[in-house]
């Protein structure tokens, strides 16, 4: 069986051939069918990147090429199989890494005579997809707050450019006894009126509904 992430990337489908190298040879298995990318399917230890390029073969099919490796003439060392138990906690798909600190407590008190050790694959990956997940946001969010100030800034200049245009006629209300906060005043009256008008032109109309 492989993966459907390697079935789109040779491109492979069902009943057809792939060459396997391992082991210094070289093996022509038949695709029995295409699985997608969950559980042990979707497992990939290479590299950080989500896809999986996994070929599943028969209990017992990777130790064979192991030992008809070892006792070729070509190869006079072979590297014997890795085993890798997958333990999956009761739970969802995030739910469950919430028991990863005791499960790997247990596990590894348990195999500690053996000699292997527990790694925290899925609490891993869900820390991981928090932390870009956390830095995407602040990265936006420091976008939006440069767009508010540059339309704050904006706004300012807008004023700014439309009282040194009428600088003449302020000039001129002020010289006939208009005081400076009834002027301010008359200003932003004035600017609300365009804002109501702009905000009504603007705004989408509500379709009525159809009977």
């Amino acid at each position: 069986m492989i993966t459907t992430d390697l079935a789109d990337k040779l491109p492979l489908t069902a009943g057809e051939s792939v060459s396997v190298f391992a082991y210094g040879t070289e093996s022509v298995m038949t695709v029995d069918r295409v699985v997608p990318r969950r559980g042990v399917a979707g497992y990939w230890t290479i590299d950080g990147r989500q896809q999986s390029y996994n070929v599943l073969v028969a209990p017992g099919t990777i130790a064979a090429l192991a030992d008809t490796a070892t006792s070729g003439a070509a190869t006079g060392e072979a590297v014997p199989p890795e085993v890798i138990v997958a333990v999956s906690n009761v739970g969802g798909v995030e739910s469950g890494a919430a028991r990863t600190a005791a499960a790997s407590a247990a596990i590894d008190e348990l195999v500690a005579p053996l000699g292997p050790r527990s790694i925290p694959v899925k609490e891993t990956l869900l820390d991981l997809a928090t932390t870009n997940a956390e830095g995407l946001s602040e990265f936006y969010f420091t976008i939006g707050m440069c767009a508010v100030i540059a339309g704050v800034m904006l706004l300012v200049n807008i004023f700014v450019m439309l009282a040194d245009e009428r600088r003449s006629e302020l000039g001129m209300l002020r010289a006939i006894g208009m005081r400076r906060a009834p002027l301010v005043g008359a200003f932003a009256l004035e600017g609300w009126f365009y804002a109501l008008v702009s905000s009504a032109l603007c705004s989408p109309s509500t379709p009525t509904p159809g009977r």
